[in-house]
């Protein structure tokens, strides 16, 4: 069985897309991820890398997705 490929730069676009969509702020996404610094809302939506699992299950229900 092979694995899925998951395109880390499309998958970043998307959440970027998406928080931009629905008019939410990376400040306010750093604040309900209780992260210190926007940089790592930034790295997802930049396609630097994927958020932990329960960080997407946690975006996801902020973006109503």
């Amino acid at each position: 069985m092979e694995r899925p490929h998951f395109d880390i730069v499309a998958s970043g676009a998307r959440m970027r897309a998406i928080r931009q969509e629905r008019k939410i702020s990376v400040k306010q996404v750093m604040e309900y991820m209780g992260v210190e610094s926007t940089q790592a809302v930034y790295k997802w939506g930049g396609g630097k890398c994927f958020p932990q699992a329960y960080i997407l299950i946690a975006l996801a229900i902020k973006y109503n997705v």
